[in-house]
């Protein structure tokens, strides 16, 4: 049969069609366990703390199961910032596991197994009670619930076989601990000066003369690098000492929130001479030491000009 080559542009086209066709069907059937696996994965979730935590404190957070296609033996593990966190206890009581449940909190782990049956339930495994250490920065941090060593083995079912699942973590948001003022003694400290919070501009200081903040209701922030200070609760505010001169600024805090920088100069310390209340001319102290100086060498030159004299008179005598 001879086909002119209209009739073989036709047939290309039909035969790459049937070919196209064939491709989609074998990718379909290639890619559907995949689907499938996904599809009928457990999910298990960590539930999220919707409200901000602060050091110390305590909270909770759910670990659910969905989709359960049938398990009876599994060991979980939960992973998250040590540095922010500490895991206080891993409660089942109240979840699908119940009392099988069996916790290995110094490993972070909990485990179940069943002998008899699969377990089909669908909602809580157990409670992750967690403590927000002292030491926590602000932030959001992780909790991840997982198998253990990431192993398949460890989510199974009655036969033995692995069960699919998927773990999504939950999140907690932590709000670092304010440093406490420290309150003490003023230990017979003269605080001689004091500075507004609300001041514009810079504020003068004097190295080792105590100065005195007003923050009753706020917190001030210095650098220990410039100030000695603490909080004098009786007298509502900060005590701080300079050490060192030059600029130096504090951050003032309120109760709102809102922050304040207060600039302060700070100069050399002076002793005067005289008390400060005198009424004396600026000029009249150095002028009464030049005067010591000159008298002193007029007294020095007379006393080296008589013995010089005498040692000449004594010579005369001897020569006669």
């Amino acid at each position: 049969m001879i086909f002119t080559n209209g009739q073989n542009k036709q047939n290309l086209i039909r035969n790459g069609t049937w070919i196209l066709v064939f491709a989609v069907m074998i990718a379909a059937f290639a890619f559907s366990p995949l689907t499938a696996f996904a599809d009928d994965a457990a999910k298990i979730t960590v539930g999220s703390q919707s409200q901000e935590q602060e050091a110390g404190s305590e909270f909770t957070v759910p670990v659910n199961l969905e989709n359960n296609p049938g398990f009876a033996g599994a060991t979980f593990a939960v992973s998250y910032d040590a540095e922010a966190l500490e895991l206080l206890e891993i409660d089942g009581k109240d979840g699908i596991l119940s009392s099988s449940l069996l916790v290995n909190l110094p490993e972070h782990s909990a485990g179940y197994l069943s002998f008899s049956k699969n377990n089909t339930e669908n909602g809580l495994l157990f409670n992750l009670t967690f403590k927000v250490k002292d030491s926590a920065k602000t932030g959001n941090y992780d909790i991840v619930v997982n198998l253990k060593d990431n192993l398949e083995k460890n989510f199974v079912s009655i036969e033995a076989k692995v069960v699919p699942a998927t773990f999504t973590s939950g999140t907690v948001s932590v709000k670092a601990a304010a440093e406490p003022p420290i309150t003490t003694t003023p230990g017979g400290q003269n605080v001689t000066d004091s500075i507004d919070v609300n001041a514009s501009g810079s504020s003068q200081a004097t190295v080792g003369t105590p100065i005195f903040i007003s923050a009753k209701e706020g917190s001030l922030n210095w650098n220990a690098a410039q100030f000695d200070g603490y909080y004098d609760a009786e007298k509502g505010g900060y005590v701080l000492t300079p050490k060192t001169t030059g600029k130096a600024e504090l951050k003032y805090t309120d109760e709102a929130g809102n922050e304040k920088s207060l600039e302060v100069e700070i100069g050399d310390a002076q002793t005067p001479l005289i008390a400060s209340n005198s009424t004396h001319p600026g000029w009249l102290i150095p002028l009464i030491i030049c005067a010591a100086v000159v008298i002193a060498a007029l007294i020095v030159f007379f006393i080296i000009r008589r013995r010089k004299a005498g040692l000449a008179t004594e010579k005369d005598g001897t020569e006669q």
